[in-house]
């Protein structure tokens, strides 16, 4: 397995629990239909949690307590936007492919490569939110910034 899916951050920003088990699904299971409906509804909610952690605020509250990280803070906000049109793609791919058993292997890579950018910026979320903890600000401590999912 890759380095990105060893990393697990303890505070989660974003939840793609689900975009990583159909990630991580066997050969035989994706060139099942579920699949491709399972799929096409993760990458759908992923997309709204994306929208609804409300990446640019974060990343403003973050450099208006610690200007000294606003780049990372920024990077953030690149992050989720990069993950959005990643999912975007995604699903246009199983939109159009959906059920075409030779294109799975193929749009489950990029189901990977959405999982592990995800990752990557929940850790980077956790590393920022740390680093704000740290400031000894009353206020952001034991404070923890996690997006609601929407059902």
């Amino acid at each position: 397995m890759s380095q990105a899916s060893e990393i697990l951050p303890s505070r989660v920003l974003v939840d793609a629990s689900e975009i990583h088990e159909l990630a991580m699904s066997s050969h035989s299971y994706i060139q099942q239909a579920i699949w491709w409906v399972r799929l096409a509804k993760a990458l759908d909610q992923l997309a709204e949690e994306i929208v609804c952690a409300n990446l640019t605020r974060l990343a403003h509250e973050f450099a208006r307590h610690q200007p000294a990280i606003s780049e990372d803070a920024r990077a953030l906000d690149e992050m989720g936007d990069e993950a959005l049109r990643a999912i975007d793609a995604t699903r246009k791919h199983v939109s159009l492919l959906a059920g075409e058993s030779a294109a799975a292997a193929q749009v489950r890579d990029s189901v990977k490569w959405v999982w592990k950018r995800v990752q990557l910026m929940n850790c980077l979320f956790e590393d920022l939110s740390l680093i704000e903890g740290r400031t000894g600000d009353p206020a952001s401590q034991g404070r923890r910034l996690r997006s609601v999912p929407m059902r």
